[in-house]
């Protein structure tokens, strides 16, 4: 075993040196495509943003296309690992139910989201891009649905095609005020439809424990 000198750090291994280097690269993407948008977010851009020479850069992500996987990956996990560090200390599956969509919105409020966002919104134009990123986002899309049914399900709903449409309209919702509120210098607006939103939420969790058993909607 290899003595460390007191104060020093230990060396890290080249994997180590690796995933802090991708992690670099995919944090500069991410502020590239919040600040300028994807059709100026370059490769070399993001590789001088990330301080990263031109051969690593290519080393990691050999196209821009791998590269925006790579972002959209990279923000679905954290998005996971947000929530289970989130919902799992609360107990009552009513209030873990109203907490998925608090967190929604302010997830999609982070440069992420916003990220994420121009990235979708870039295959509309992007034949190739489009043809890459549609595997990924059926996956994203399978893992975030059977999540929330679970959730919903433990918190008494029966209906799986019903809280699946509740689950796109709010998502719809979300993002659409999270681009308001980067686009709007006063951030009012959005905030107070969000606000509406999160007592629909409420309001739909405290009807539902009000009825009797045998009345729940099925």
């Amino acid at each position: 075993m290899a003595v460390v000198s007191p104060g020093k750090k230990p060396r890290r291994t080249q994997e180590e040196r690796s995933a802090g280097t991708r992690g670099k690269i995919i944090a500069a993407a991410i502020d590239c495509l919040c600040r300028l948008g994807l059709p100026a977010t370059s490769v070399l851009l993001v590789a001088e943003r990330a301080g990263v020479s031109r051969g690593a850069m290519l080393h990691h992500f050999p196209t821009r296309i791998d590269l925006m996987l790579a972002v959209m990956s990279h923000v679905f996990d954290e998005h996971l690992d947000h929530y289970r560090l989130v919902l799992e200390p609360i107990s009552d599956p009513m209030e873990r139910f109203i907490c998925v969509a608090e967190e929604a919105w302010e997830l999609h409020c982070q440069p992420g989201a916003i990220a994420a966002m121009e990235i979708t919104l870039a295959t509309r134009s992007d034949p190739k891009l489009a043809a890459a990123l549609a595997p990924l986002s059926d996956e994203i899309e399978t893992r975030s649905r059977k999540g929330h049914w679970e959730i919903a399900r433990a918190a008494g709903f029966t209906d799986p095609a019903e809280v699946e449409a509740r689950r796109r309209l709010f998502i719809a919702a979300a993002r659409s005020l999270a681009l308001e509120l980067a686009l709007e210098r006063d951030p009012s607006g959005p905030r107070a439809a969000l606000a509406l939103l999160k007592r629909q939420a409420t309001d739909l969790v405290t009807n539902r424990r009000s009825q009797p058993t045998g009345t729940r909607r099925r």
